[in-house]
């Protein structure tokens, strides 16, 4: 299966009718390339596990906002870009909260926490 999302899915539905129960995410090899380039800080030592960490808490403490075709993550520090696959979301991109535009930044007041009891994380096979 390609990293891209399939069929034509409603993520504003998808979002509001999935239970918080569990949430299944899939990063993209794209979402790890763009973490490099826009870090918000120094880190020591980046690898995976950093990354699924970032995630991980931009998911659990994020506010979303969904529209038919993505959903955004935003966090005082990271924002989330991604859509729905079936039951997974893809994280397609990474931004820093600070730098975004202002056309994702009028949504942010319009956005809603959803707390999930589980949230997993599958991250892409390196060669």
């Amino acid at each position: 299966m390609s990293e891209e999302c399939s069929d034509f899915i409603d993520n504003r539905a998808k979002l509001l009718v999935r239970p918080p129960s569990s949430l299944e995410v899939k990063i993209t090899k794209h979402l790890i390339e763009r973490f490099y380039q826009r870090k918000a800080r120094d880190y020591k030592r980046i690898d995976l596990t950093l990354i699924r960490n970032v995630v991980y808490n931009v998911l659990r403490d994020g506010k979303y906002y969904a529209t038919t075709s993505t959903v955004i993550v935003y966090h005082p520090t990271y924002t989330l870009i991604g859509c729905f696959d079936r039951d997974q979301m893809v994280l397609k991109t990474i931004i820093k909260t600070s730098e975004l535009e202002e056309k994702l930044r009028k949504f942010m007041s319009k956005s809603y926490r959803v707390k999930w009891r589980n949230i997993i994380i599958l991250t892409p096979k390196f060669k």
